[in-house]
């Protein structure tokens, strides 16, 4: 008996099936980002609603799980893994500056407009819009009165050439906490040195926080009540605040303008990891170039190699035009102390023929800082520095 030949199974082309897969994906995707993303230009720059925002991720993982033959939900457990893994490494990458770093690259324009070197950081506020949440507690924790709307609340602080660093960008915290008791809470003016100054806006009555750790809080006069015009003072020292504090402005806008995921509305299940996407997003910044104002024209090996970044000019000893190093003047940025201690240690037998930056490294070796700042918490709050090294 002849057997009969079984039908060949009819073979199907895996590859076609994934290309047809995210072939429709990716227009789905496409077409939504483009009307969403027009309507949100329409609509003058408000941020995307919930529900828009999260049809948006939901199908850009779906595009991605199609691209990689895996599913949706082991993409977003990646996503969350690798913001784990970014904001972690990032930290590390780039830790609070020394003096002496701060010290070698400081920009001209500062000493100018201060008549010191001892600024090091620019402090700001900025809100991201979430959702609102059901709960009436944690809905009535996240309204702002400012914005008007259910938001996040984040400081962010940069260097004098926009450069942020760890420490530099909080946790996000509801919208309702005012900016002083988030500041008080966050201690990040434990960043600033002993006998430094931070840049805040008119808004930011921090002093006292500020006096407290040994800070100086430099800000714009505020106008008082019933006068109506400021005198020649007060705008000079407005000017001169808003000029030079504009950098930590422009990192805010570009840190908006390049993570556009922070541009609609938080998802209240995602409240967990917004604080490493901010975070992450600050210090990314480090990648373009340093913000320096008032700068001359480029040198000749900028001009060959390119401007360096932020990052390789205040960890790796890269300078820019509009910098300088100003380790040898003790005058700039030194304490009293610090300034006698110069003195010292230059008139002695030993030290006889080293420069002034050599003799400047071993003063802020000496840390002179920290020690004031633990002498003002003994003295003056009777108990003793929790802060560590900072």
């Amino acid at each position: 008996m002849g057997t009969e030949a079984k039908p060949k199974r009819e073979e199907t082309n895996v590859h076609e099936g994934v290309a047809s897969s995210v072939d429709g994906v990716d227009r789905r995707l496409n077409s939504l980002h483009r009307s969403k993303f027009n309507d949100l230009s329409n609509r003058g720059g408000l941020a995307l609603r919930s529900g828009e925002a999260t049809e948006i991720e939901r199908l850009t993982q779906d595009f991605v799980a199609s691209l990689f033959g895996t599913s949706q939900s082991q993409i977003h457990y990646i996503d969350r893994a690798w913001l784990q893994v970014m904001d972690t490494a990032l930290q590390e990458m780039f830790p609070r500056p020394t003096r002496s770093q701060m010290l070698r690259n400081y920009p001209t324009r500062f000493i100018e407009a201060d008549g010191h070197a001892r600024c090091w950081l620019l402090l700001d506020a900025f809100e991201i819009f979430t959702q609102q949440s059901s709960n009436v507690n944690l809905s009535s924790a996240t309204h702002s009165s400012y914005k008007g709307h259910s938001t996040a609340k984040f400081l962010g602080a940069v260097d004098p050439i926009g450069c942020p660093f760890k420490d530099s960008v909080t946790d996000g915290y509801p919208g309702k906490i005012s900016d002083d008791k988030f500041t008080e809470n966050s201690s990040i003016l434990r960043q600033v040195p002993f006998g430094g100054t931070s840049k805040v806006d008119k808004g930011f009555i921090v002093d006292n926080l500020g006096a407290h750790e040994g800070v100086l809080i430099d800000r714009p006069a505020k106008r008082k009540k019933g006068q109506i015009q400021q005198s020649t003072v007060d705008v000079s020292q407005t000017q001169k605040v808003g000029n030079t504090r504009i950098i930590v402005e422009n990192v805010n806008g570009e840190l908006k303008l390049h993570m556009r995921c922070l541009n609609a509305l938080i998802p209240c299940i995602q409240f967990g990891i917004i604080s490493k996407v901010v975070r992450i997003g600050y210090l990314l910044q480090n990648f373009k170039c340093a913000i320096v104002q008032n700068h001359g024209p480029p040198t000749g090996e900028e001009s060959e190699e390119g401007k360096p970044c932020r990052a390789e000019v205040r960890w790796y000893g890269a300078s820019s035009t509009g910098l300088v190093d100003v380790r040898g003047n003790v005058r700039l940025w030194g304490l009293d102390c610090e300034i006698k201690r110069h003195a010292e240690l230059s008139e002695m037998e030993e030290h006889e023929g080293k420069t002034a930056i050599e003799i400047s490294e071993m003063v802020i070796k000496e840390r002179w800082d920290l020690k004031q700042r633990k002498k003002l918490y003994n003295e003056v709050h009777h108990r003793e520095y929790d802060g560590g090294d900072l």
